[in-house]
């Protein structure tokens, strides 16, 4: 769930970017997606290609939840 009631001290002059962070759950790709965040991929084993259905996942289900 994003921080919607979190505070940040000292006051920023923008808001803060924030990103959830996957480490390979289909499910938390559409969570992100659903919760109009950005994705963030913990790749820490295997090369990046290995990565991209999770990409196709997170922009088609972008797409589809407008």
């Amino acid at each position: 769930m994003p921080l919607s009631a979190a505070s940040v001290y000292p006051r920023t002059d923008q808001p803060l970017p924030t990103w959830v962070a996957v480490g390979g759950s289909p499910e938390s790709v559409v969570r992100a997606a659903r919760q109009k965040m950005m994705l963030m991929l913990a790749i820490i084993g295997g090369g990046p290609v290995r990565f991209k259905p999770f990409v196709d996942l997170f922009r088609q289900a972008n797409e589809q939840l407008g």
